[in-house]
């Protein structure tokens, strides 16, 4: 693994004794190691020539290897092999030292040995809720797709996954990584077609992830449009146009897509067949150097003339749909069929993307560098409350649970989720706990007219600000219960916790139930109105976990039925969408539901 940084080079300097003004430049330890997989006893060759010392007349002058099985080694090359006689993944780390004896800090690799088999189902803890529902309901499942039992809405559910699988032709796709990238895209403008060269940003390669803001548009009063100008909800069609987003989303569809339709097969032929299939597309997006997408996030959601043209913070919500990946992933892996260097590789690429996403820093690197970006990103991020926060802790805790990082997991919950002491959580800062008279100018209606309004308490203020209040309404509450469902799957009870401003994931669900009941009382309803179907229909997914959070309040569960024969009114009971629909199989979210859900 490369970890040779410029803020090495910039940062540590010391003084050296008995050399009168002299500074001294730390080492940096960088190292690969090959293979990183294979079967007990597995013999590692460990290669460490990219290691250097910065300082002129100086030079490394010992590596001090750690191999993470209990073995340590000090040589004077850069180059050694050692042999591992247990299975089990290892974390190998080197330091080097100059002939000052100044260390480095650590270069890392993670080494998988032998099988690493997936524990038994009944005890296997995933990343997500949907595993724990399917295990709940695996007895129901294998009764009524034997004929036991008479569930076709679980019938025609299972039908419709695999229908989707051939109607996108996921299985006869060819496999592609976010690299080798086109040399332009197009796109419609006010009805004008335009083409564009792909220029990547500076430092930049096509194994990165690269993305234009999706609120962000050229300035018309500029002749080169810089810097582009935010529009908050109008969608800017050359970012749609850009490809890596859309290969991102698919590939992570079409796992989850594989992984569900493998639980469900009873043809151990198929099973292979969706198993090697997800295993090919994992290879080609995250594994295989020359395709693969690196697991770094500097450039997501560019806003060309901002930022020296580097990602933000508002960029990561582009990963939105990997806990969906994650979630096929944990169902295939260890399967017939799926390669075992695959699961080793894709787990790395995991573990880097979530070192890389939940980095913190001791000072500010230079104003200028890669790193300083990156900096910049996390910390706006964490000073971040609204659904795109909401949604980057649920891929962190996501991606941490599939790495068994369950300690990590749980106190990022308490301490950052919900309140520490006086130090509001995630929750308080965007769950009102109380009724809000605004001040005027505080919220702009859409004829930029602001007069004071009433905003209910459970209301999430953030999105209501905004030029999409119903829709970014709903994200923000999905992206809530979902972190509520992880924590509940690490035995953490977040549906009845109550913040000390009184912020709750009850009142959460009952104030959009209230104004999608009460359309006329919602506030900003010149922007969107919940009277409108395809306002309305945004949450119809979110309550149904949501009642599985409340199984025994019958009021609760009363309103959260309520909107949901409403969607039979505004759609009719023959579309996927409405709850007629949905107790009909037609839509195969419902084999998601947790027990609680009851019809």
């Amino acid at each position: 693994m490369r970890a040779i940084l410029l803020g090495n080079i910039l940062q540590g300097k010391r003084s050296i004794s008995g050399f009168k003004g002299r500074l001294n430049t730390p080492p940096t330890a960088a190292f690969h190691a090959s293979p990183l997989t294979g079967p007990v006893p597995l013999t590692v060759t460990f290669d460490a020539t990219d290691s250097f010392d910065p300082d002129i007349n100086d030079f490394v002058d010992a590596y001090m290897w750690d191999f993470g099985d209990g073995s340590t080694a000090v040589v004077t090359g850069p180059i050694v092999t050692h042999t591992y006689s247990t299975a089990g993944v290892k974390t190998a780390t080197l330091k080097v030292r100059d002939k000052w004896h100044v260390e480095s800090t650590a270069d890392t690799e993670y080494i998988t040995v032998g099988t690493v088999t997936p524990p038994e189902p009944t005890t296997f803890k995933t990343s997500f809720w949907n595993y724990d529902a399917l295990l709940k309901n695996r007895a129901l499942y294998h009764n009524t797709l034997t004929g036991k039992a008479n569930r076709q809405d679980i019938v025609k559910a299972v039908s419709d996954i695999t229908a989707e699988i051939a109607s996108r032709g996921i299985l006869t796709a060819k496999p592609i990584g976010i690299a080798p990238k086109p040399s332009s895209y197009s796109y419609t403008l006010n009805g004008t077609s335009v083409t564009r060269p792909l220029v990547l940003p500076a430092g930049a390669t096509a194994n990165d992830y690269v993305a234009l803001g999706m609120y962000w548009w050229p300035d018309s009063n500029k002749t080169d449009g810089l810097p582009y100008i935010r529009k908050d909800g109008q969608t800017n069609p050359e970012a749609s146009a850009m490809p890596d987003h859309k290969k991102l989303r698919n590939v992570c569809e079409q796992i989850e897509l594989l992984g569900i339709a493998h639980f469900f097969s009873n043809d151990p032929a198929k099973q292979k067949e969706y198993a090697e299939k997800a295993a090919a597309l994992l290879r080609a997006f995250f594994v295989t150097p020359a395709t693969r997408m690196n697991p770094s996030f500097k450039y997501v959601q560019v806003m060309k003339g901002h930022n020296n043209n580097m990602g933000t913070e508002y960029g990561l919500v582009d990963l939105e749909y990997m806990p969906d990946l994650i979630q096929g992933f944990q169902l295939l892996r260890g399967q017939v069929g799926f390669d075992l260097e695959v699961e080793s590789g894709f787990v790395q690429w995991l573990r880097d993307a979530w070192i890389w996403l939940t980095k913190t820093w001791t000072s500010t690197p230079a104003d200028g560098t890669t790193d300083y970006y990156h900096w910049l990103m996390l910390t706006n991020m964490r000073k971040l409350y609204q659904n795109i926060r909401s949604a980057y802790e649920v891929q962190i805790l996501t991606f941490s649970l599939a790495l068994g990082e369950r300690t990590w997991a749980i106190n990022r919950i308490n301490d950052v989720i919900k309140d520490k002491g006086t130090t509001k959580g995630v929750l308080s800062r965007v769950v009102m706990g109380a009724d809000y008279v605004t001040k005027a100018g505080e919220i702009k209606q859409k004829d930029n007219s602001s007069p004071s309004v009433t905003v209910k308490a459970g209301s999430l203020f953030p999105e209501v600000k905004r030029t999409k209040p119903c829709t970014y309404s709903a994200k923000g509450l999905e992206a809530l219960v979902n972190l509520t469902l992880v924590a509940e799957h690490l035995g953490i009870d977040m549906w009845n916790y109550v913040s000390p401003s009184g912020s709750s994931m009850k009142k959460a669900a009952e104030s959009l139930l209230y104004y999608a009941a009460n359309p006329t009382q919602w506030p900003v309803k010149s922007w969107e109105d919940y009277a409108y179907y395809k306002n309305y229909i945004y949450a119809r997914h979110t309550m149904r976990k949501i009642s599985g959070g409340f199984p025994g309040d019958a009021t609760l569960q009363a309103k959260i039925q309520t909107y949901l024969t409403g969607l039979n009114t505004k759609l009719g009971t023959t579309s996927d969408q409405s709850e007629a629909g949905y107790r009909a199989g037609k839509d195969w979210f419902m084999l998601y539901q947790k027990i609680g859900y009851t019809y």
